[in-house]
């Protein structure tokens, strides 16, 4: 691109800069390329191309700081049927009271203009351009986008690669939305519902505390103090548990058995001495081995 050393408001420009600064809108319709020459031309005064080659549709328009804003389109040389020197580049914008569009800013390169060839040829041009206007400190800026015209640039998918909430991505349990964790690495999911739905600390502190509660409860399974066959033995408030009375010989005893023992007063109550022991001692038999005496 040929060099234009920046482009100068035009007196029409300056006067709609004025209006915006008082809240109308500037709306940039479009930018031109031509190959006119200045001889003598002052550019503050001029109000149209010296010679317009081409219309670009706008594909973008952002605010900038420093009260400037970027203008952006996309050359192609495919529908230029003749040659031309681009000499001459203008920004278009609408004029708020009516009638035709507005010379915003202009800049033109001289001899220092680059040949853009027609198309047909070996040359197939293609090209961002982009103009840096000054707006001042408005933020109602617009402009009129011809969307199908629109190309990627590497600027831009940068941009799209960093951009954390690119897509509507939320740390959110947003329903259809992709998930981007928040600024602590965390991010919502709603309450689970299929068995392969991702759990939440909800769900986690819930179980943890049905165990706690298990873990601490005095009665679990049906435990219960009383005999009750197939159930779990539980302590009563006072510490005790009851037993069926015992059948086999590793049966648990009960108070009861022992009682019987104290209480059987048909066994008499006699010493024996021995040499050695017998071999079913009855209740109540006591003997002293004679052998072991000293």
């Amino acid at each position: 691109m040929g060099a234009f050393g920046g482009l100068i408001l035009t007196k029409s420009g300056l006067a709609l800069q004025s209006k915006v600064q008082l809240g109308t809108t500037l709306h940039f319709t479009r930018i031109a390329m031509g190959d006119g020459s200045l001889t003598g031309q002052s550019i503050v005064d001029l109000k149209t191309m010296i010679s317009e080659k081409k219309s670009l549709p706008i594909t973008k328009a952002e605010k900038l700081p420093s009260n400037q804003a970027v203008v952006g389109a996309v050359l192609n040389n495919q529908d230029i049927s003749t040659g031309f020197y681009f000499r001459e580049i203008g920004v278009f914008a609408q004029n708020p009271d009516g009638g035709s569009e507005i010379l915003y800013c202009y800049a033109n390169a001289g001899k220092d203009a680059e040949y853009i060839p027609a198309a047909g040829g070996a040359d197939i041009l293609e090209r961002y351009i982009n103009a840096i206007v000054i707006v001042g400190n408005t933020a109602n800026i617009s402009a009129t986008i011809d969307q199908s015209l629109i190309y990627l640039t590497m600027q831009d998918f940068n941009q799209h690669v960093n951009d954390k909430a690119a897509h509507g991505a939320t740390p959110a349990a947003t329903a259809n939305a992709i998930v981007r964790r928040d600024d602590a690495g965390r991010f919502k999911a709603s309450a689970p519902a299929a068995s392969d739905d991702v759990t939440r600390k909800a769900e986690v502190d819930a179980v943890q505390t049905n165990l706690t509660n298990h873990t601490n409860a005095g009665t679990v399974h049906g435990s219960t103090p009383s005999a009750t066959p197939n159930a779990i033995a539980q302590r009563d408030a006072n510490g005790r548990l009851k037993a069926a009375a015992p059948a086999a010989s590793d049966d648990v005893a009960r108070k009861a058995e022992v009682d019987d023992i104290r209480s059987d007063a048909t066994k008499p109550f006699r010493v024996e001495v021995r040499t050695t022991d017998p071999v079913n001692p009855e209740p109540g038999q006591v003997w002293c081995r004679e052998d072991l005496l000293l």
